[in-house]
């Protein structure tokens, strides 16, 4: 299942629904991360996360001191460029700043970003762009990278597009 756009009016009796699907064994690619937050901290509190965990839809900071961005060989990555830093020039439109922080595992982080220099340095945290989480017999990729936003206009955006629905089967 695709999940992406703004969440119905009666969120609670959608995600149950939805939440029980991926449980059941369903495989669903959230595309954009604004549907599952609440509230102005941007708290992922709609998703199949287990009870006491509650991941964050943060800004990664990428201003005088752009982050690098990695992603490893991966099935979401076929075709594509990854195995390492993230080709700036190819990846520029779909590297933003949204990263998913406060994640407990198990997940597969598939790309992130790396924030090596500025204010912030000494400062570590595993933020990701893209992971997979198990969730009884499914599992569900969250993802924060400009992928919808880019459909039909970047070459990029349109081959992980491709690559996630080929996930789902």
């Amino acid at each position: 299942m695709l999940v992406s756009g703004n969440a119905p009016k009666d969120k609670k009796e959608f995600f149950e629904t939805l939440n029980q699907r991926i449980a059941d064994g369903s495989t669903a690619v959230f595309l954009t991360p604004e549907m599952l937050t609440e509230g102005e901290d941007k708290t992922l509190v709609w998703g199949p996360f287990d009870a006491g965990e509650r991941p964050l839809c943060n800004h990664a900071q990428s201003w005088y001191f752009r982050c690098d961005h990695w992603a490893k060989k991966h099935a979401l990555f076929d075709g594509l460029p990854s195995g390492g830093i993230m080709d700036y020039n190819f990846y520029r439109n779909i590297l933003g700043g949204e990263v998913i922080s406060n994640l407990r595992g198990p997940f597969e982080a598939v790309a992130g970003p790396l924030q090596l220099s500025g204010p912030d340095s000494a400062k570590f945290e595993a933020d990701a762009t893209l992971t997979i989480h198990p969730c009884h017999k499914g599992r569900f990729i969250l993802n924060t990278l400009r992928v919808r936003q880019n459909i039909g206009k970047d070459p990029a955006a349109d081959r992980l597009l491709k690559n996630f629905i080929r996930e789902i089967h």
